[in-house]
């Protein structure tokens, strides 16, 4: 069994690997249970791309974006009419999926009386 030296390019990768397990450890240790988040955020960043944090008041959803602009050597800063719009769109959001999610459980209700075969495997089709 040999031993092979890592390329420079090898090398270079697991250093950056390891650079990001010490981020997503020291984030995860801020905000406990929020593990996925953390990653998925991290993912964003490293790949340059953005992300939209969604979810109830008191989610950490703005400690998180602070704790990874933090480690980016970024801040975070959010203008009151920012905020304010950016809240006011997510109430139109939240109004628009909960209209959605109202609906999908009509369908189920309705799906729910759709007689099926005698066995209860699936709804008759069509010229059976």
């Amino acid at each position: 069994m040999s031993h092979q030296t890592p390329t420079g390019q090898q090398a270079g990768d697991d250093a950056v690997a390891e650079q990001l397990r010490v981020l997503r450890d020291w984030i995860c240790a801020e905000l406990p249970g929020h593990d996925v988040a953390v990653r998925l955020a991290l993912l964003t960043a490293v790949g340059g791309e953005h992300a939209l944090l969604v979810g109830p008041a008191g989610t950490s959803r703005a400690r998180l974006a602070d704790r990874l602009a933090r480690v980016l050597g970024g801040h975070l800063f959010l203008p009151p009419h920012v905020e304010n719009a950016a809240r006011a769109s997510l109430v139109d959001a939240a109004r628009t999926l909960q209209q959605f999610v109202d609906r999908a459980e009509g369908l189920r209700a309705s799906w729910a009386r759709v007689p099926t075969r005698s066995d209860g495997d699936a709804p008759p089709s069509i010229g059976r």
